[in-house]
């Protein structure tokens, strides 16, 4: 029982680690990504704006 309760406790702290650096790195991406993006955004939107 308690090998499997280890187990079981390593489990779900390695998924939950994983989660976390998924998180982490999607948070990373959301943060480094759509400062480029706007930009390209606002200049795509002008010329919808002026139509």
């Amino acid at each position: 029982m308690e090998l499997n309760l280890s187990m079981f406790a390593a489990n779900v702290l390695e998924a939950a680690g994983q989660f976390a650096g998924s998180a982490s790195r999607m948070i990373i991406a959301r943060r480094t990504v759509p400062w480029p993006l706007p930009p390209l955004q606002q200049i795509d939107a002008p010329p919808i704006q002026t139509e």
